[in-house]
């Protein structure tokens, strides 16, 4: 079960507080990267951009941060999200045989209902931090809706994260968004900004792939002396 979790934003709302300090000023961050062997493309809605220095990409999986363009770039001038949020991405290959995400909603659903489950998205680990307010499959994605207790001690992030898993590719992807303290987002904003979310790194994944399939092929090498 542990292809479709991830802890990964434990550190991230130090990471999203650097953002400002790491940021070089006049640099335009990414809004798209390319993770998997190319497999998948990895895009947030508009105002969000890649933080590099807060992202990793390995064989055997891969987790990039995002947060607002400009915070990251250090220019007030660059586009910010209407909802600061921490934004994070896990990507892992999909073992052989697994079935579709979609065709596995009850199977999740019991997984996250089970100490295993909460233990997955807690942030300490411990599944008594974690209460998992809803899910929903809608789209192709599983939607997991769940409150972190340990937040409560955090001064940058709020207790709500929300979680679109979905495959992609022979990948399995699990979108996070976690509101921040400064602006909290409700329940349809969450929803509706984790669903965008994948959206987004479902259309920049076929964008990429058509575009190779469109690029003519390189021209043979000639004949040595030809």
């Amino acid at each position: 079960m542990s292809i479709w979790t991830s802890r990964g934003l434990s550190g991230a709302a130090a990471l999203f507080m650097l953002l400002a300090g790491c940021a070089v000023p006049g640099a335009s961050p990414p809004q798209t990267q390319t993770v998997a062997g190319g497999a998948v493309v990895v895009a947030g809605p508009r105002g969000y951009c890649i933080d590099r220095a807060g992202s990793r990409a390995a064989a055997d999986s891969s987790f990039v941060l995002l947060g607002s363009c400009a915070a990251i770039s250090g220019d007030a001038s660059a586009p910010r999200p209407l909802f600061p949020a921490v934004l994070t991405v896990t990507v892992a290959p999909k073992p052989p045989g697994t079935g579709a995400i979609a065709d596995q909603a009850g199977i999740l659903e019991r997984y996250f209902a089970a100490p295993e489950g909460r233990a997955a998205m807690a942030r300490d680990g411990d599944p008594e931090s974690v209460e998992i307010v809803e899910t929903m499959t809608r789209d192709g994605l599983f939607i997991v809706h769940a409150r972190d207790r340990l937040a409560e001690t955090d001064d940058a992030l709020t207790p709500d994260r929300w979680r679109a898993i979905f495959d992609l590719n022979g990948q399995i992807v699990n979108a996070s968004v976690t509101g921040m303290d400064i602006r909290p987002i409700t329940r349809d904003v969450g929803l509706a900004l984790v669903s965008r979310f994948a959206a987004r790194i479902r259309e920049e994944t076929r964008a990429a792939a058509a575009e190779k399939q469109a690029a003519p092929p390189l021209p043979d090498n000639p004949a040595p002396g030809g």
